[in-house]
């Protein structure tokens, strides 16, 4: 797996000795390979970060582009959906969602989540319904109109 060093500002503050080193990583799931395994559930918080990452590149796009952006991962958007429409995992969709609204950073990332995968989730499967009530009783973010 690639690694980045990065210096944090915290880390080297006015400290002369050597900063602390905090590792990143750079790389990328390869969301189309041929080996994708999408029962890898160990990769969801992957999904839904690299997801609003995706999202903020089509909303960050020129006005007068009229094509995909550059970096943006349709094999992404495909999993995304294919998991919050689809009947591979309901329960799991629904987790997504939630890790989605854990990870957003603001009220755009938060619409962006809201049209769509609760708004599929929810059109497929009506049983989660339930479920998103209680949370949006209990979480401002998921109530705001």
């Amino acid at each position: 797996m690639a690694e980045r060093l990065a210096y944090t500002e915290e880390a080297v503050g006015s400290n002369p000795s050597p900063p602390t080193i905090q590792l990143q990583s750079l790389m990328k799931v390869d969301w189309g390979a041929d080996d994708f395994e999408w029962r890898d559930t160990s990769l969801d918080e992957r999904l839904a970060i690299e997801w609003l990452e995706n999202e903020r590149l089509w909303r960050n796009r020129p006005t007068c582009s009229k094509g995909v952006p550059a970096g943006y991962d349709l094999d992404l958007e495909g999993w995304a959906l294919q998991l919050v429409m689809g009947d591979l995992d309901p329960e799991r969709a629904w987790r997504l969602v939630m890790t989605l609204v854990q990870h957003a950073s603001d009220e755009q990332d938060l619409s962006n989540i809201g049209i769509g995968p609760p708004e599929s989730l929810l059109r497929n499967h009506a049983e989660i319904t339930s479920r998103v009530r209680a949370a949006a009783e209990t979480d401002l973010r998921l109530s705001k109109p």
